[in-house]
């Protein structure tokens, strides 16, 4: 079984530990710009709603779906997200690629239009726990690691340079994570917002990298398949076995090893995941934000777990992509698509692909509380 993960090896670091906690459930005549401004309408219908169809595992030999006709998209579009997907409770943020070496922001509101704004370009990039902050990188010559940028869509500054990897706070926005090697030198930090960042851990780790962290601590991925397990304040806790996958901010650690999935509690508990189907490989994981659920991104699915098997295993369709992630209530599960992406509704077991014909490098959505 491979995993899409940062690796990295033992540090000597520097709070008191959080204990574990339970996861809760040119100019042209008028009449010309008139004729192309309707046809560009047309198309951009077509574009953003694409078909709805019932969930289901993958089914090549399944029939095509008709594709929605652009009278009933762009009606859509002017109804928001929530036209497109009845009951959708939040607002869709996006990044895609664009023309040349920049990149689009797009907004999707519950209840209007479609808002696509330019963006600087870059790679790796991830949104934060409310898609309120953006986070990428860039490769700059003659220097190792990366350069790493964060900030609002319109306002990324550069944050430092021999980056090698970022993780972003599982649940509070704009907090942000990184670690550099500079002459072998491996440290990790913690900034929010545009304060000044926190030399958090330090030491001989060369290639550990900060796989995922919250209130509850950090998970530092270390070479050879082990994760370690550090306080708040950086001291050390316990070394596991496995690759971490997400986190929640109850303190649960999705965990993949050569036996499956299994959670790791920030405390180092550990309770296995016996689940039948695990995909071989495995390239983003998300708990739902009420804890009672996780997915996790396979080459051509999505697969989204109980944590208390009430329910059994769901299977729908997805690409791989590195990222995935849920609707503020948990009933949505919002997953990349080769084209655009897919929102999944796990209560009427229906999938909407929209936003078809972008190219989307992350995602998220933005919860009407926090707009």
């Amino acid at each position: 079984m491979a995993y899409r993960c940062n690796m990295a090896p033992e540090v000597s670091v520097v709070e008191d530990g959080i204990g574990e906690s339970r996861i809760k459930p040119t100019p042209k005549p008028g009449w010309f710009l008139a004729i192309v401004g309707f046809g560009l309408g047309l198309a951009l219908g077509t574009l953003i709603a694409g078909p709805t169809r019932t969930l289901a595992a993958p089914d090549s030999t399944q029939p095509a779906t008709p594709p929605i006709s652009a009278e009933t998209a762009e009606a859509r579009i002017d109804a928001g997200v929530s036209g497109a997907v009845p009951g959708f409770p939040d607002a869709l943020v996006a990044v895609g690629d664009s023309i040349g070496s920049g990149h689009d922001h797009l907004l999707w509101p519950v209840s209007g239009s479609l808002v696509a704004r330019a963006m600087t370009g870059g790679r790796d990039i991830e949104l934060d726990a409310k898609s309120m902050f953006v986070a990428l990188t860039e490769a700059v010559p003659d220097l190792p690691g990366s350069l790493l940028s964060m900030g609002r869509f319109n306002a990324i500054r550069p944050l430092s340079t021999g980056v090698t990897s970022y993780s972003w706070h599982d649940s509070t926005s704009g907090s942000l994570a990184y670690t550099t090697e500079v002459d072998e030198d491996w440290r990790m930090y913690r900034v929010s917002g545009s304060s000044a960042p926190t030399l958090i851990a330090r030491g001989s780790l060369l290639g550990a990298s900060v796989a995922a962290w919250g209130d509850w601590g950090y998970a530092v991925q270390l070479p050879e398949g082990r994760i370690q397990l550090l306080t708040s304040q950086g001291d050390l806790k316990s070394i596991k076995a496995g690759m971490a996958l997400a986190s929640h901010e109850s303190g649960w650690i999705l965990v993949a090893d050569e036996g499956g999935l299994k959670l790791v509690s920030a405390g180092g508990g550990v309770r296995n995941l016996d689940r039948p189907k695990v995909p071989d490989t495995i390239f983003a994981a998300s708990f739902s934000p009420d804890g009672s659920r996780v997915a996790v991104v396979g080459t051509r699915e999505v697969v989204v777990y109980d944590l208390d098997d009430v329910e059994p295993t769901i299977s729908a369709t997805g690409f791989q992509g590195r990222w995935v992630t849920w609707s503020s209530d948990s009933s949505f599960l919002v997953a990349p698509a080769r084209s655009g992406v897919f929102i999944h509704d796990l209560e009427k077991g229906e999938s909407h692909q929209v936003l078809v014909g972008h190219s989307i490098l992350s995602a998220g959505v933005l919860p009407l509380s926090t707009s």
